[in-house]
């Protein structure tokens, strides 16, 4: 790379992966080719390793490599010319965390144990292992790394090596050994339950897997310094000790943030349809600068050799490009359906508008916190399922749910159709908050002296805040404070008691309010639990019912208890629901508790887009740059499975701080009429389908 040169990765990407495993010793590489033009790809993650019998085994390796035990055809050596004929990056799938029984059987001392000494294994079926990072495997798999680098390639991507802690390893002597060196005493037995011993192994588990992954750059850098280097990194709602991914301490060893926010159990039907939008806010916050990937599979997971449909695909590519970049994934057994029809689409639409969307970036004023100390600390948290060490999902056991109070709010905040980014807690600590009006908290329980205290500060010089039960109760090691750490601010105080569960309840307003003079209804469902707390300083909304005991009283009568506080705090203001607000939302969502957190957007901030004659539930981004600003639109009202239900003659109403001379739906590829007024302007976007994006350019 010649000096003042900028990397060849911080252009706009789209990634394509094709596995290709059993058909490896046959396939046609031109024909891999070909379709690297068709998606318009500009990067290929190239597959080289037969393994779909159960994960890498050295007979299987379609490369030059000291640790093959096979001599095979040397794919990779034979589609770099074909690459560099299409114009295309290759990027070498490196998996580093699955492997063939029969394979770790020839080491045993390599094996990942847990502490009864049984085997960590089985990640995917009943034929595979793994391998501990902390054992002399890491000098086998240099090997494999520095023969990589012998050929004229673009970059690495580990997907894996990981730690297992999930499955309750690693206990190896290795893994023993170096947590006394560590530490200065034996490990400890694996129980969450355990406060101080669960906090060293949750920290040698990220320590293990960070020092891996810090000494594998090295071995690339010093070989090829141009290749780019990166792993799958954890996703959205992921505790670090999980599997040991902990974003910010991997990026300085990595070149771009990828994880695989589009790979779900199946239809997108099934689960929050935007999770993948989540994962994209998510990545660019915690890229810090560095360009982000957000990966999205076409597999009807797990029946891989069957795709998604084309709707179901331009939707989640169309949430994995907004402010990162698109990575899309198929198995060559399953392709030929609509899937990658929709997706070449897609990539094709991002190659012609590149130049558009390069260096914009997020104008949203509304803010909604991942907090990673509570995923990894509070006890209400959901493990999401990854495709990736045979992680499953597991709903949490303890009262109040971080995870799903994010969802929820981030589904009321997407029916408000108001523009927010996802901040995690080290964009609280280093002053993120400073450019926006108002910040969501979701039930984040753990957060540190230093958060609370930015928090303070926001709201001190005018900033808002919306919080639910258990924020700020617990320190960033999950030990529970005697007070709320935001209680000054919240205007209440906690009496360290939870009420609940409440089957049949009801809340309302405690007197008339304008902000929730559209609540539509007397009574609103009351939130299954709430912290009981005391008014200091605050003021209450809204109030519980007395308990119930059936569904159908004879009476409902009303408490002072708070279901809802507002407190003035310097130049802003709190809104505080003691009560699991977030969760009740995303298990039932109560349209009452979507006009509540209308109502108070609407009040406290600055409406950056209005919509009219819009049903459909569409996700509204606002990004831009100086003279330009684009609007994001994703619609995830899919009509059962195949296809989107469109929506017509839509008006928006955008703010426009610069002179507008055009405005522009870029996939209809249609000029828009406008009109702009005080800062606004105003135009009707006659159909939406999966997506659509207005690019509104300001006078040259």
């Amino acid at each position: 790379m010649a000096t003042g040169q900028k990397p060849w990765w911080e252009e706009p990407l789209r990634v394509l992966d094709i596995c290709n495993g059993p058909e490896m010793a046959e396939f046609d590489y031109e024909k891999l080719g070909r379709w690297c033009r068709e998606f318009h790809a500009n990067v290929i993650h190239f597959q080289f390793n037969r393994e779909t019998k159960g994960g890498f085994h050295p007979d299987e390796a379609y490369c030059r490599t000291r640790v093959a035990t096979r001599r095979n055809r040397d794919v990779l050596a034979g589609f770099l010319p074909i690459a560099k004929r299409c114009g295309t990056r290759v990027v070498l799938y490196v998996n580093g965390h699955w492997f063939s029984k029969s394979f770790v059987d020839q080491y045993p001392d390599w094996r990942v144990l847990r502490e009864d000494g049984s085997r960590v294994e089985n990640l995917y079926g009943d034929n595979d292992s793994t391998f501990c990072i902390n054992s002399p495997w890491r000098d086998w798999m240099r090997t494999r790394i520095e023969d990589f680098c012998q050929y004229d390639i673009d970059g690495l991507f580990w997907d894996g090596p990981l730690y297992f802690l999930n499955r309750k390893g690693c206990y190896c002597h290795w893994c023993r050994e170096r947590f006394r060196r560590a530490f200065g005493r034996e490990m400890p037995s694996w129980d969450r339950t355990k406060f101080e011993d669960w906090a060293l192994l949750a920290e040698f588990a990220v320590s293990s897997l960070t020092e891996y992954y810090r000494d594998a750059y090295g071995w690339v850098k010093s070989l090829k310094p141009e290749a780019a280097v990166y792993m799958n990194a954890a996703n959205v709602a992921e505790p670090a000790w999980l599997v040991g991914r902990d974003n910010h301490r991997l990026m300085p060893y990595a070149d771009i943030l990828l994880a695989e926010g589009g790979f779900g159990m199946g239809r997108i039907a099934y689960y929050p349809p935007w999770k993948t939008s989540a994962s994209s806010k998510f990545y660019e916050t915690q890229a810090a600068g560095k360009p982000a990937i957000n990966a999205v599979t076409s597999a009807d997971s797990p029946w891989r050799r069957c795709q998604l449909s084309g709707a179901e695909m331009s939707v989640l590519l169309a949430q994995a490009s907004r402010g990162v970049n698109p990575y899309a994934a198929f198995f060559v057994e399953g392709m030929g359906q609509s899937g990658d029809k929709a997706s070449r689409e897609v990539y094709g639409f991002l190659e012609k508008n590149a130049v558009t969307f390069a260096g914009t970036r997020s104008l949203a004023r509304v803010a909604l916190l991942t907090s990673t100390h509570t995923l990894d600390r509070y006890a209400g948290v959901d493990i999401p399922w990854t495709d990736i060490s045979g992680v499953t999902a597991q709903k949490a056991e303890a009262v109040g749910n971080h995870s799903a109070s994010f969802y929820g709010h981030y589904e009321l905040l997407v029916r408000a159709r108001v523009p927010f980014d996802v901040l995690d807690d080290h964009a609280l600590e280093t002053g993120r908050l400073a450019q926006y009006e108002l910040l969501v908290l979701p039930t984040a329980a753990c957060l540190t002296d230093k958060e609370c205290e930015a928090i303070r500060q926001f709201v001190q010089q005018g900033g808002k805040v919306i919080a639910d039960f258990e924020t700020s109760h617990y320190d960033e090691h999950g030990r529970r404070r005697k007070e709320l750490g935001l209680a000054e601010l919240f205007g209440v105080s906690s009496l360290n008691k939870v009420t609940g569960p409440r089957q049949y309840d009801f809340a309302k307003l405690s007197a008339p309010w304008d902000t929730l003079a559209q609540i539509g209804a007397p009574f609103v469902p009351a939130t299954r639990y709430h912290l009981n707390v005391a008014l200091r300083g605050g003021t209450t909304r809204m109030v519980f019912s007395v308990p119930l005991a059936s569904n159908i009283p004879d009476t409902v009568e009303f408490t002072d208890e708070p279901f809802l506080v507002e407190h003035a705090w310097g130049k802003g203001r709190s809104f505080y629901f003691p009560g699991t607000f977030g969760e009740m939302f995303q298990t039932h969502r109560f349209p009452a508790y979507a006009r509540i957190i209308r109502g108070i957007l609407a009040r406290e901030t600055t409406p950056l887009v209005r919509v009219e004659n819009l049903s459909n539930l569409v996700e509204v981004n606002l990004r831009g740059r100086p003279g330009q600003t684009l609007v994001h639109l994703v619609n995830c009202e899919l009509s059962g499975i195949e296809e989107v239900s469109p929506a017509t003659d839509v008006t928006f109403h955008v703010t426009a701080p610069h002179a507008v001379r055009r405005v522009r739906a870029l996939r209809m590829e249609k000029d828009l009429a406008f009109r702009q007024n005080a800062g606004e302007v105003t135009f009707l976007l006659p159909r939406l389908e999966a997506f659509e994006i207005i690019a509104i350019e300001g006078e040259s």
